[in-house]
């Protein structure tokens, strides 16, 4: 008898073993019209195998296509950030399938933070670059000057402190840079605090090539 809890559990345990796609089919069916949301989960749960199981992620995707919907949204939204590449691939492309503003909101943000990545990405190497025919001594007044460029007017009290410091005051200018943190974004503004805080603290060398 379809529709009870035994039923559902010999119908998910069927998709899950069965390779023929026609099949497959009129089980993800009866089990999506036995419960929906159980059905969701159960194939969300296979698409986790990821990587380690693509075989088994992509056919848990494509069932997932099926019945994706908006009362799914925040979930997939979580799973986007997934590390494993290719779950996140998948939600995200699940997401695309959802018809709501809410859906479409929230893939604007993700692209757009997918860009200031990419930018991030970019102006570490060029920072990067720019720093590795360096000596140690010329490190700091350069890597000071891309921190002001990146920090602007946020915290202006900090930054005095430090061009006033000098790389001379050592670990007691630390204080000073600590207190950036907290307003740090992406990944190079962390770069270039951290950067500072080797040279403050005595432990810099060049950087290689």
């Amino acid at each position: 008898r379809i529709g009870t809890p035994e039923s559902d559990e010999e119908l998910r345990l069927l998709s899950s073993l069965t390779h023929e796609p026609a099949k497959r089919d009129l089980l993800s069916e009866a089990l999506h019209a036995s419960d929906p949301e159980r059905a969701f989960e159960f194939h969300l749960s296979r698409l986790f195998q990821g990587s380690g199981n693509p075989s088994v992620a992509n056919q848990a995707a494509g069932e997932l296509r099926r019945i994706v919907g908006p009362s799914h949204l925040e979930s997939l939204q979580v799973v986007v950030y997934h590390e494993d590449l290719l779950i996140a691939r998948h939600a995200l492309k699940l997401i695309t399938r959802v018809p709501t503003w809410e859906a479409g909101q929230f893939l604007c943000a993700y692209f757009l933070e997918c860009h200031h990545d990419i930018l991030d990405d970019r102006s570490l190497r060029e920072i990067l670059a720019a720093l590795r025919p360096l000596s140690v001594s010329d490190l700091y007044p350069v890597l000071l000057r891309h921190l002001e460029e990146r920090f602007g007017d946020r915290v202006p009290s900090a930054l005095d402190r430090l061009r006033e410091a000098g790389p001379e005051v050592g670990a007691g200018a630390l204080p000073a840079l600590e207190s950036l943190r907290n307003w740090a974004r992406g990944t190079v503004e962390p770069f270039l605090l951290d950067a500072l805080s080797l040279i403050l603290d005595g432990k810099a060398s060049r950087i290689p090539s």
